[in-house]
This record gives C-alpha cells, sequence and structure tokens, in this order.
C-alpha cells in the first residue's frame, strides 16, 4: 500500500513557501537542498528515537545514514537541545513512550511511520516531529491519517494530535501545536492520488535486492 507522505507528495497541494523554493531555485539547487534537509532530518529523527529508548547519544559527532559524518554541529546540537527541552517541558508518561510506531489502515489503504505515541495524565497523544521551515497544512494531515490507521489497528482512542518543531528560533527552541485537522482532508486528496493513478493503487517499484559477497563454490 502507499505511504502516507507519499500520497500528500503526490497529490496533495503543494505549500506556498515550497512553490517559492522551487521558484527562486535552479532544479540542481532545488534537489540538492531538498536531498540536504531530507538526510538531516533523518539524523535528528534517528538520535531523537535512541533518547526515546534511553540510550545516551554523542553530542559532537553525528553520522548520517550513508555513513557520512554530518559538518553541521550546532545546528544538530541545536535541535537535540530543543527536544531534550521539549521532553522535560511536556513530561511524558515514561512507561508508555512508544517511538517510530509503523501503522496502516486496512480499511483504506495506506501506511507510514509515526514518530511518538505517548501518555500524558492518562491521555493518549500521537506527535509528529520536523525540523523544517515551519508547520504545513499537509503535516497536520499527515498526522490525522496516522491517528486513523492507529485507532483501527489498536482498537483505541487518541486524545490528542500534534507536532513538535525542533531547533527554531521562538525563546523555548521549539515550536510545539496541538493540531485536529479531521481526516476526511486527508481522504480527500487520497482520494485525488487514486484518481490521479486510474483509480486504483499503483504497483510498488520493482526493488532489486543483492547480496554483499557471492560465492558459488565453498572451499
Amino acid at each position: 500500500v502507499p505511504g502516507v507522505t507519499t500520497i500528500l507528495d503526490q497529490s496533495g497541494p503543494v505549500e506556498f513557501g515550497l512553490r517559492n523554493f522551487w521558484i527562486q531555485n535552479t532544479p540542481e539547487d532545488s534537489k540538492n537542498k531538498s536531498n540536504g534537509a531530507l538526510l538531516f532530518g533523518s539524523l535528528i529523527h534517528s538520535e531523537i528515537e535512541k533518547l526515546l529508548y534511553g540510550e545516551e547519544i554523542d553530542m559532537n559527532n553525528f553520522i548520517f545514514k550513508d555513513g557520512s559524518p554530518c559538518h553541521e554541529i550546532k545546528k544538530a546540537q541545536k535541535h537535540l537541545m530543543s527536544f531534550h527541552d521539549w521532553f522535560h517541558s511536556f513530561d511524558p508518561i515514561i512507561e508508555s513512550i512508544k517511538p517510530e510506531q509503523i501503522v496502516g489502515s486496512k480499511k483504506y489503504k495506506y501506511a507510514g511511520t509515526l514518530d511518538l505515541i505517548c501518555k500524558k495524565d492518562k491521555e493518549l497523544w500521537l506527535i509528529d516531529f520536523k525540523t523544517s521551515a515551519g508547520i504545513y497544512t499537509n503535516y497536520e494531515r499527515q498526522v490525522s491519517a496516522y491517528k486513523q490507521a492507529y485507532e483501527e489497528m489498536y482498537g483505541v482512542v487518541i486524545a490528542h494530535t500534534a507536532i513538535l518543531r525542533t531547533g527554531t528560533t521562538h525563546k523555548s527552541g521549539y515550536e510545539f501545536k496541538e493540531v485536529s485537522r479531521p481526516f476526511e482532508s486527508f481522504l480527500n486528496i487520497y482520494n485525488t492520488y487514486l484518481d490521479d493513478n486510474g483509480g486504483k493503487i499503483p504497483e510498488p517499484p520493482e526493488v532489486n535486492v543483492y547480496p554483499d559477497k557471492l560465492r558459488i563454490i565453498e572451499k
């Protein structure tokens, strides 16, 4: 099934800021900057996940998933310290913390990975982390889709959905926004996605996976 972000990226409206970004940059520059932002965002998500699992992270040595070192040490430190500060301010129930949860809707046939499920004051929260320049409408649609899938899978009620944006210019260093966009807002885009693909879910791309080493004769 398609991923939530794939659906929104392909068939959702383009935010003004992103449109302006494309206008002001060449296609090559846009691609390089976007790939860099995605790589950095993935790094911060990975480090936050370690923290949520109780691990200690090295704040002076960050490695991207491709094995290359991150040279924006101060920038990464700012994001992670802002997450640290938000976490202690929000103060979730430690035993309830569930990072990186894969969810899927059998009813609507989509899937995705949410960043955090936790409880605060006995109520269930679904929180998504962002390192972007703002909190956009499609982010709100994204968490509404995760909420629908999680409730469908586990038969529980999520009382709150929110977005945490780290490393911001706010006095606190982060922006934390509770959102309540209806699921129908995502569903409208999902139906457009299906219409764009001839009324059905497209076949996934073929992925060739090869072993790191190969041998045909045992010595």
